[in-house]
């Protein structure tokens, strides 16, 4: 084998998990959006009354869980957009391949 299929085939061995993280992190983000409001309105039920005070909890619950799933679905297509954007980059890659 040459050493250019040597160094694909180390590229590819690992490539279908990086696409399942990828694919499923936005429904993880967007399963904790949704148990953030759901406590956000369970504060307000118990309290008997809307207002920052009683949602904020819940609101900022459900933000970081969006939040950590759009890093976690953007993540893997970094080196896919760097090698679309950058020349240089590509270049690297096209030498070490």
């Amino acid at each position: 084998m040459s050493q250019r299929t040597v160094a694909i085939g180390s590229f590819k061995r690992y490539l279908w998990a990086l696409g399942t993280v990828g694919s499923s992190a936005p429904f993880v983000g967007l399963f904790g959006t949704v148990v953030g409001i759901l406590k956000a309105f369970q504060s307000m039920s118990t309290a008997g009354t809307g207002g920052f005070k009683v949602v904020s909890q819940g609101i900022a619950a459900a933000l970081v869980a969006t939040a950590a799933g759009l890093l976690v679905a953007i993540t893997p297509s970094s080196p896919q957009l760097l090698c679309l954007a950058g020349g240089r980059y590509r270049r690297r890659v096209q030498d070490i391949l």
